[in-house]
């Protein structure tokens, strides 16, 4: 899967308003929902797929990054939608430690998207144990920056 298929600029919020992971992913969604993802599905279906998955284990993982996803049927397209939270949200994360970078990952309930989701998670989590891309992350000032440290996945 190639990144830049994945997020566009206008997918990347820079300064996240939520102070909690459920309300970091209720803006995630709806903002998924206003750049037109879910075109038949709604942001009331991706909000319980992301959130269902989320109770079941969290996707908080270790160095401030969290990577929510799910499965959405009608779903046309995987999308990402990246949002940078500065001062960090609790998210039980395997190093107890805030997320600071948030990862919204949803794609359609295909065989296909299934095989490259666990390809993608682990693309994106290994850019991101890189400590030198990883601060360009958190001190990117535009979505351009966001995407150029990602864009190698």
């Amino acid at each position: 899967m190639i990144f830049e298929a994945l997020v566009e600029t206008s997918h990347v919020v820079l300064n996240l308003a939520a102070d909690d992971k459920w309300r970091a992913l209720d803006e995630l969604c709806h903002i998924a929902e206003g750049e037109g993802f879910l075109a038949g599905v709604g942001a009331i279906d991706l909000i319980t797929a992301v959130t269902d998955r989320e109770r079941s284990l969290s996707t908080g993982m270790e160095a401030g990054l969290a990577i929510p996803h799910a499965f959405v049927s009608g779903l046309a397209d995987p999308r990402l939608i990246f949002a940078l939270t500065p001062a960090g949200i609790p998210w039980e994360a395997l190093d107890g430690q805030p997320t600071r970078l948030i990862a919204l990952l949803i794609a359609p309930a295909t065989a296909e998207a299934r095989e490259t989701h666990l390809e993608t998670l682990a693309r994106l989590s290994g850019v991101w144990v890189e400590a030198s891309r990883r601060a360009a992350a958190l001190a990117a000032l535009d979505a351009a920056a966001i995407r150029a440290v990602f864009s190698p996945i």
